[in-house]
């Protein structure tokens, strides 16, 4: 009998929400039988990192690159292309997830592409417009990706639509909400808010928490990278910025905020949201589609781009114990809606049915063979 587990050989970064998602599926999936080589692209994963992907029992392996969303990328995402062909042709998965686009149609094994964001679909939120013409390589690389891929998932319904709205119709779209679980510590709040995210994406817009610091009463705390792709620098002029900081600090200040503010443009999920809600904080977010879809009713949702909307908001909370308490209740109760354990399920369930789909084309295929030879015989 064939007890070798499913293989999946899938793509991550650690730019952002990606490695976290990464980190918490491989975790979700080695206990339903699920094995993963782990392929990070990008900047190097820092040893913390490292170390906590590598104890899930994933292999890791890693290209340092640019990625194909950050300029000047096209001769990079030629060069781990082939990597990534080395590694498969190597270790024969059964299935290749990709999280992004450029790779999908280099595989033997059925791919599937999980859609954690999108150029074209960031500008539209940020700028009011389409992508200009410099990104139409970009959207060619898309296309050919939800064409290619037997699946394409993406976190938030929201995100799919965008998708469609970008890029024409998906075939074979699917929705997988994000998952992740922590545990529950009572901890003092203090009275700050927090945030994290990229300093300089526009999408993240915490550049509204710094224009209105001095018009809310407590602090306002950041971590997040300030470093541009192009080696640029974006500092905090009223907010305390941490800079990039590991997980677990990440996860430390969290405990200790009361309020975990996040005044995007565009987020497809938001893990991070996820993470502050586990650990008690009230949630002020942008009234945006995908964050709607997912905490209406459990955060305080403002307007996007509306600074004086977001001030008062954090003010109002700020003065009102009894409503942060209900908030922060409401916020942890749909946060434990996202779990890992339905969300490693549905991934373990998708990789069996696309394997499943594949040989059995596979057996199709040699019995159309055979009968062929019969019939020429």
């Amino acid at each position: 009998m064939n007890t070798r587990l499913p293989h999946v050989l899938m793509t991550v970064d650690t730019e952002g929400g990606v490695w976290t998602y990464g980190l918490e599926l491989v975790r979700a999936c080695r206990p339903l039988g699920i094995r993963f080589t782990v392929a990070v692209l990008g900047r190097a994963p820092s040893d913390a990192a490292l170390a906590e992907m590598t104890s899930t029992g994933a292999d890791v392996c890693s290209l340092p690159c640019r990625l194909e969303w950050m300029p000047d990328a096209d001769a990079d995402v030629e060069r781990s292309a082939e990597w990534l062909s080395a590694l498969a042709a190597r270790i024969h998965p059964d299935v290749v997830q990709i999280n992004g686009y450029a790779h999908a149609g280099l595989f033997s094994s059925p791919t599937i592409v999980v859609a954690h964001s999108c150029v074209c679909s960031w500008w539209r939120a940020v700028h009011g417009c389409a992508a200009p013409p410099e990104w139409t390589q970009y959207r060619a690389r898309v296309r050919t990706a939800l064409d290619t891929a037997v699946r394409v998932i993406a976190p938030t319904r929201a995100m799919l639509d965008a998708l469609e709205r970008e890029h024409g119709r998906v075939e074979h779209g699917h929705v997988i909400w994000n998952g992740l679980d922590a545990e529950d510590i009572a901890v003092r709040k203090e009275d700050f808010i927090f945030a994290a995210g990229r300093l300089w994406d526009e999408a993240k817009n915490l550049e509204a928490l710094d224009r209105i610091a001095s018009r809310v009463i407590w602090p306002i705390v950041a971590a997040g990278s300030v470093t541009r792709p192009d080696g640029g620098e974006q500092p905090a002029a009223a907010i305390r910025s941490l800079g990039s900081v590991e997980r677990q600090a990440v996860r430390e200040w969290m405990r200790r905020a009361a309020i975990y503010a996040w005044p995007v443009l565009y987020e497809p999920f938001g893990l991070s949201v996820l993470e502050a809600a586990h650990a008690g904080c009230v949630l002020v977010l942008s009234d945006i589609p995908s964050l709607r879809e997912l905490w209406s009713g459990a955060a305080t949702l403002v307007p996007p781009g509306d600074d004086a909307a977001l001030a008062r908001a954090l003010n109002e909370l700020a003065t009102q114990p009894q409503a942060r308490a209900s908030m922060a209740d409401r916020a942890r109760a749909r946060a434990r809606a996202y779990s890992t354990a339905r969300f490693g399920a549905e991934y373990a369930r998708l990789y069996r049915e696309v394997i499943g789909n594949d040989r059995s084309r596979a057996a199709l295929s040699s019995t159309d063979s055979a009968a062929a030879r019969m019939t020429r015989g």
